[in-house]
């Protein structure tokens, strides 16, 4: 119990005073001193309940027939206390026998946690080292009490009150009960940044994990205050200057401050940034024999006249690396070595190779992943237990955790082995949620109201795989779909995965017939370099139309002119390269993402076309202090019929992606004859924006508005539409090759359930038969 150590002085006390008054006892119990060893002929044990007396006389180190002194008693009594079974020890002896009287511990029946609503009782119970049918410890309880504490504080209940008692029971067992006061929840009011000068604060604030509180946070609940967290941000802020040419920056101090009145925590960031750089001379240097250094000239990531980054640097030492390691010189270490000039803000870059040591990595210690799996974290290190120990090698698979999206943060350390050439990795690792839950309503004129909901999770069971499932309502559409993604297919860094989906539309004014359409897709992509992917796509949908017929049997619309009735198979093989060089991929301010596609069907089925498309996307930050960023994006596409002419099915559905103000299906070539809007077989639009903070709003409530212009020409629609099915059918087009226009603001929203915008569009470029619309709502993603 808590009064252990006290009763130990206590004995030692009593056997202190039993030896200063042996000579005056006047009966024969005495106690050896130090100096005078004594010798008893037995050992006993009294009071023990649960444990047998030899386990006791285990811990006991005075023996019959061996003599012994105070020192030994001591001794003895520490090893009996320190086992944590006893409430009480005394040693003392009686004629020629030693006894031992202990106290048991109270056994405890059960654990008891109350109070908890914010978490539940598992998770709680799953942290204690007190558990139902052990041995009640003072010490550990005390331990188990500040454990629920620090669970509590880490979901920003910093005023957490937990009470430990226990109830006693027959049979010396009791109950323990903790008691919690769970309190209100402790925000992060403000975030302040000093000494930033390049950045402003809400810049900076949008870079870090850690967010002020706002309206939303009881969803995000990233306003909590975690010294880990800040830790990680300070990370965070560090490579985020680096990366834009502030070598010499460093984060001076990292302070919360909490008001306790308030209950609320106030962190303030002081930074210094330096100068800002740019790469100067640029060489590799190698020290290794047969190893020629104009052989590795293609791996500069970093450039002369480059704005200075340390993550091309990090990509130019990888390159290096992996050429180098390719040669066969496995322990050769790549060391960049960095001189500044301060006159012309440049840094010249040295790469040294040089053979480095001999070591080896012996083990790979996994920390901190309570749901995520081991092997989804091993898998993304190139290098096993056995293996030559590599630092390039090791941030690398740094970099790639990070960018799963799976943790909070992400840390590895080495520590010594059991030999001189032994190495330990120490990875800890931090989970964060990954799943997302979605639930919609909207509004069409052709089908009504729609409502959709969706879920996801990005990393399934903890095993690193992507799974959706999604649903789609609304008066005359219906639409389920199932996706799954594995991301290491075969045990390689392939990402293979499927798609599902069952989808139907009936008859409406503007899509006059029938369809029901199941089909799915099969995908493997392939990682080519760091930022430059293939993806190989099989997709298979079997595609029924039936006519609307009224009661005597006339098919009802102008459907039957221009789509087959019956039921189509479209097999078709694709492929899409995409280079995606962004800094950020859920909030992106500078670089350029690039896709390029194909897909041909015809791999059997009974549809034949090849369809062509083509992106390319680009960010520029521009006012750093304020947040401002241009957007540029260009698309287009183009169909062709193969052996056979383009469905109005297999035309491009020119909708608010390709541009807006304009209502979806309803722009583009349109036939007078059926009052249709056919789409076209080909497209060329050109989107331009800039994108700033709204003035007045916390960035917290990840709230940015943009203004807009749009441009897009459409060109003419399947040339099936100029002679019908039967032959005899003339469309009557309209609205073919023609440009259109608009520009509008728009509200981009970083929700707790997605990334969502709203655009308010005025058309400038349109034809008569265009219906425009001046709000849409959508996703924020436009590429």
């Amino acid at each position: 119990m808590i009064f252990n150590s006290i009763r130990l002085m206590a004995c030692r006390l009593m056997i202190a005073l039993a030896l200063g008054t042996v000579a005056m006892a006047s009966h024969s119990v005495t106690f050896p001193q130090a100096a005078h060893a004594a010798v008893v002929s037995s050992v006993q044990v009294q009071g023990s309940q649960r444990l047998d007396n030899q386990s006791i006389l285990n811990y006991i180190t005075i023996e019959p027939g061996r003599s012994f002194s105070t020192i030994d008693i001591d001794d003895s009594l520490k090893a009996l206390f320190a086992t944590g079974l006893f409430a009480d020890v005394q040693i003392f002896q009686s004629g020629r026998t030693l006894i031992v009287r202990v106290e048991e511990n109270p056994t405890i029946a059960n654990v008891i946690i109350r109070g908890n609503k914010k978490i539940k009782t598992e998770p709680l119970r799953s942290s204690l080292q007190s558990e139902d049918i052990g041995i009640l410890s003072d010490n550990v309880l005390e331990s188990d009490r500040q454990r629920i504490e620090e669970q509590y504080r880490r979901i920003g209940r910093e005023d957490v009150s937990v009470n430990v008692r226990t109830v006693e029971l027959a049979n010396n067992r009791v109950n323990v009960v903790f008691e919690i006061a769970e309190g209100g929840r402790t925000r992060v009011k403000q975030i302040l940044f000093v000494g930033n000068n390049a950045f402003g604060d809400r810049r900076l604030r949008s870079v870090i994990n850690t967010k002020q509180s706002s309206l939303l946070s009881f969803i995000s609940r990233n306003d909590v205050y975690d010294p880990d967290r800040l830790a990680a941000d300070e990370e965070i802020l560090a490579r985020f200057y680096f990366d834009r040419g502030y070598a010499d920056f460093e984060v001076i101090s990292a302070i919360a401050d909490l008001d306790q009145a308030e209950n609320e925590y106030t962190i303030t960031i002081t930074v210094n940034e330096g100068e800002r750089y740019d790469f100067g001379d640029v060489q590799i240097d190698s020290t290794i024999e047969g190893l020629d250094p104009e052989q590795l000239q293609r791996e500069l990531k970093s450039r002369t006249g480059r704005l200075y980054s340390a993550k091309r640097v990090e990509e130019t030492i990888e390159g290096i690396n992996n050429r180098v390691a390719s040669k066969g010189f496995a322990f050769a270490q790549i060391t960049p070595r960095g001189e500044r000039n301060f006159d012309t803000r440049t840094i010249d870059v040295v790469y040294i190779i040089d053979e480095g040591p001999r070591a080896y990595i012996e083990r790979i210690n996994i920390v901190g992943n309570e749901r995520t799996r081991d092997y989804v974290i091993r898998r993304e290190f190139d290098i096993a237990e056995g293996d030559a120990y590599n630092q390039v090698l090791i941030d690398a698979a740094r970099r790639r955790l990070d960018a799963l999206g799976f943790f909070e943060s992400v840390r590895i350390t080495t520590s010594q082995g059991s030999a001189p050439d032994r190495v330990v990795l120490n990875v800890n690792v931090k989970d964060k949620n990954t799943g997302s839950f979605t639930i919609g309503a909207g509004y069409s004129n052709n089908d009504g109201v729609v409502g959709n909901v969706s879920l996801s999770e990005r990393n399934f069971l903890g095993r690193g795989q992507f799974i959706k499932v999604a649903a789609s309502l609304g008066g005359k559409t219906s639409n389920y779909e199932f996706a799954f993604t594995e991301p290491y297919f075969l045990g390689r860094r392939l990402a293979a995965g499927f798609t599902a989906y069952n989808r139907t539309e009936d008859f409406t004014t503007s899509r006059p017939y029938n369809s029901q359409a199941v089909g799915g897709s099969v995908s493997l992509g392939v990682p080519l370099t760091q930022r430059l992917t293939a993806s190989l796509i099989y997709s298979l949908e079997s595609d029924r139309i039936t006519y609307q017929r009224d009661n005597v049997g006339n098919v009802l619309g102008n459907g039957a002119a221009f789509v087959q009735e019956g039921t189509t198979v479209t097999s078709a093989l694709g492929y899409e390269l995409v280079y995606d060089g962004l800094d950020d991929q859920k909030n992106p301010r500078d670089g350029i993402l690039v896709r390029f596609g194909q897909t041909f069907a015809g791999i059997g089925g009974n549809v034949r076309y090849l369809q062509t498309t083509a992106q390319l996307v680009g960010y520029k930050s521009v006012m750093d202090d304020s947040d401002i960023v241009l957007f540029g994006n260009l698309r287009g596409g183009h169909t062709t019929g193969v052996g056979q002419r383009v469905r109005y099915q297999d035309n491009f559905a020119i909708n608010s992606r390709i541009i807006r103000g304009f209502e979806p299906g309803a722009v583009g070539p349109f036939s007078q004859a059926i009052n249709l809007h056919v789409g076209s077989t080909e497209y060329i639009a050109v989107s331009g924006e800039v994108q700033f903070p709204v003035p007045g709003l916390s960035e917290a409530l990840g709230v940015r508005g943009a203004l807009f212009a749009d441009a897009a020409w459409i060109g003419s629609a399947s040339p099936i539409l100029e002679q019908a099915v039967n032959g005899s059918f003339n469309a009557n087009l309209t609205g073919q090759n023609a440009i259109r226009s608009s520009v509008g603001l728009s509200v981009i929203w970083d929700s707790p359930i997605g990334p969502l915008r709203g655009d308010f569009a005025h058309a400038i470029n349109k034809v008569a038969t265009d219906r425009t619309q001046f709000f849409n709502f959508g996703i924020s993603t436009q590429f």
